[in-house]
């Protein structure tokens, strides 16, 4: 069998403990198990470690070192605590083997690049995304506009967007590519509307209110336009397959310019919402 280790801050969240069960129940797993998890500390008031690979059915792993010798495939979780991924994926993305860095990728653009910078530099195969990239609803949109030719997509999700934003970003840049150059944010708080520009001319606008499904609009050049599409949750199992496949064959589905675009539109973001209604450079 081939083992499938986890590396996280605290293995009692929400991602950690829906992925055992839908890589097991997936068509793609083959020999593949997970078999082995670790984590830099336990959750306060939630599972231990110890209580996490019990349940879950893992070995744990002692250290770093050993969870990354001993597993043939990565992933590193936190979803919730970008700021630790570097540490956390430093020797995964020195090993050489498949790792698939959880979103929100990074903290910021800089600690973006120098993760991608340590995988090319040790020939490790990596990708990052939301699971959203894998939404069957893209597909629809694609199928009705012709790949490459939408020219105006609205999106929208709840959550804040220091944490939730990167779901409609994935969606944008899967759509409309990379090359934004300019953002504006009106509103404020968990509700507020996120434009992208790009300068020949394509544009997006990203919703963001409290409890408000995931959904996606777009429109292409010749007028044919794809209307408030709900975005179901099939798009978790269909993200669990192409990591799957992506272990087998090390080919990356999510480039790494779409995975930096996507990390530009966050952190302008969050320097265009400190100036509401003023555009922004990218």
């Amino acid at each position: 069998m081939k083992k499938i280790g986890f590396i996280d801050h605290f293995l009692d969240e929400w991602h950690a403990n829906q992925f055992p069960a839908w890589i097991r129940g997936s068509d793609e797993r083959g020999d593949m198990e997970i078999a082995l998890a670790w984590a830099e500390v336990d959750k306060e008031g939630g599972m231990s470690t110890d209580q996490w690979c019990e349940k879950h059915r893992v070995a744990r792993a002692g250290s770093l070192e050993e969870i990354v010798e001993k597993s043939d495939y990565l992933v590193i979780l936190s979803p919730d605590h970008p700021e630790r991924h570097e540490e956390l994926a430093g020797l995964a993305l020195k090993s050489g083997k498949p790792v698939y860095i959880d979103k929100t990728f990074a903290p910021d653009v800089a600690a973006a690049r120098r993760l991608f910078a340590l995988a090319e530099d040790h020939g490790t195969p990596m990708f990052s995304c939301s699971a959203l990239r894998f939404a069957a609803e893209l597909d629809q949109v694609e199928e009705s506009l012709a790949p490459g030719t939408a020219r105006f997509v609205t999106t929208g999700g709840g959550g804040l967007v220091s944490t939730y934003l990167v779901h409609q970003a994935e969606m944008v840049v899967r759509l409309l590519g990379t090359g934004a150059h300019r953002m504006m944010v009106v509103g404020e708080g968990e509700s507020a509307a996120v434009t992208v520009q790009y300068p020949d001319g394509r544009q997006a606008v990203m919703q963001i209110m409290p409890n408000l499904p995931f959904r996606i609009s777009a429109a292409g050049a010749n007028g044919a336009a794809v209307h408030h599409l709900s975005v179901d949750h099939s798009f978790f199992q269909r993200f669990i397959d192409a990591m799957l496949r992506f272990f087998k064959d090390g080919r990356p589905p999510v480039s790494a310019e779409d995975t930096l675009q996507i990390m530009v539109l966050i952190e302008g973001a969050r320097r265009a919402a400190e100036k509401p209604g003023t555009w922004i450079n990218l």
